[in-house]
């Protein structure tokens, strides 16, 4: 194998003894080393032996890639520097690999990386349909990865196709040809079906993606006879969210069943929509725990319990202890929509906490969808006689002795079943 390419740019140095860093049906990537600057590359090589077929994916994927300029869509830097030598494409080197590298050997992932990666992935998809461009081919293999997990950029658009944008969502569908080298895991119902791509089903397969990231698997069954897996998906037999991972919320299992359903026009319009809905239902995670100065021990143990409880929600976003209320409850109510409040005969002595709580109640009471209060009474005489409205039914009681970790399983019930009725 030639151990230098010559670009039209530069010259690149292929490294590690040429072995590929990743294999592909119509190419393989290598790492190099540009002679310009000596830094380290991703060389894109088709192959010789499908030629004419690697040669067509070459330019389509110089064609579309020269037409986007994006932070989340992988640029070409460089290219061969003769018409009929092998074919390349000079990218970035994203040491990060690819997301199937970060999958692996995990159960699922965390609301802290899951968001922020889809959030980037989202924004370069709907760059390209902006501009009239389908990927076709969204899979974790094609989402890399830069030196941090959510330094996201969409790669390969060597399947990808032009459509006719007919208004600033581009929702238009088109009956295209499915280009083979296509991984069929991730292709949309109307993909599979019809041979017919549009905006929608890149949406589709980015759900698909989620669904793997929140799950740690696909919502088919990949030892099936593959007739069986393009059926489930075909006729929307997918295996529900919460079955593959029990630990999920009722609204992140529903975002994820909408954005693949087999009729495109009840998925979301844009991929930042579906991310979005994500995110909605993952701030009703969100949790700010107020407490009277003297209860900070009581606080801190309760935090640092519920931390550890609320790590296997995937939409557990953020929580916060808070000892100023002149300040950080003013915080939490812009943040956060749960704030639990630790009631207890001190809090209700100090009269500006007694206002800031009643600040909270009123919010929460006024507009429930964006705010919610939950007591926590720390003596029996703040429960007897709740102050500020609050009833014992809206909140819990911590029973002598002080169990915490029962107190956090008790808030972490409490809050779900906040989070499905708001």
């Amino acid at each position: 194998m030639t151990a230098e390419l010559v670009g039209r740019k530069s010259r690149y140095t292929l490294q590690g003894s040429g072995t590929p860093l990743a294999v592909g049906r119509l190419s393989n990537i290598y790492l190099a080393r540009d002679a310009t600057d000596s830094t380290l590359v991703a060389v894109k090589r088709f192959h010789r032996h499908v030629h004419e077929e690697s040669l067509d994916g070459y330019l389509r994927e110089l064609t579309l890639l020269s037409t986007l300029d994006h932070p989340n869509i992988l640029r070409v830097l460089d290219q061969s520097d003769a018409e009929g030598v092998e074919p390349f494409l000079v990218l970035p080197y994203m040491e990060g690999g690819n997301l199937r590298t970060l999958l692996e050997g995990r159960a699922f992932c965390p609301a802290s990386m899951l968001l922020p990666l889809l959030r980037q992935v989202a924004a370069g998809i709907d760059y390209a349909h902006a501009g009239g461009v389908i990927h076709g081919d969204i899979k974790p293999e094609n989402i890399l990865l830069g030196g941090a997990p959510c330094a996201a950029q969409l790669a390969d658009f060597g399947v990808g196709r032009h459509f006719v944008v007919e208004d600033a969502v581009a929702t238009s569908t088109r009956i295209v040809t499915r280009p083979t080298g296509v991984s069929s895991a991730y292709l949309s119902p109307e993909q599979l079906l019809k041979n017919e791509s549009s905006p929608r089903s890149d949406l589709y397969s980015l759900a698909l993606v989620a669904y793997e990231m929140l799950t740690g698997r696909l919502p088919f069954d990949l030892r099936a006879p593959l007739f069986l897996q393009l059926k489930a998906r075909v006729e929307g037999e997918l295996v529900p969210p919460r079955e593959a991972n029990a630990q999920l919320s009722e609204p992140i299992a529903a975002a994820l069943v909408r954005a693949l359903g087999v009729d495109t026009a009840l998925r979301p319009r844009t991929a930042a929509d579906f991310v979005r809905s994500l995110e909605q239902v993952a701030k009703r995670w969100d949790v700010f725990i107020a407490h009277a100065g003297a209860d900070l021990e009581l606080a801190s143990r309760l935090f640092g319990h519920l931390d550890t409880r609320m790590q296997v929600f995937l939409d557990a976003a953020r929580l916060r202890l808070g000892d100023n209320w002149d300040y950080e409850l003013a915080a939490a109510q812009r943040d956060a929509l749960v704030t639990v409040v630790l009631v207890s005969q001190r809090t209700e002595a100090a009269f500006y906490q007694r206002e800031e709580i009643a600040a909270a109640i009123q919010m929460a009471r006024t507009n429930p969808q964006s705010h919610r209060v939950v007591p926590v009474y720390l003596d029996a005489a703040s429960s007897a006689q709740p102050p500020y409205g609050l009833t014992l039914k809206h909140g819990v009681l911590l029973k002598p002795g002080g169990d915490f970790a029962a107190l956090a399983e008790q808030l972490v019930e409490l809050v779900g079943e906040l989070k499905v009725a708001a």
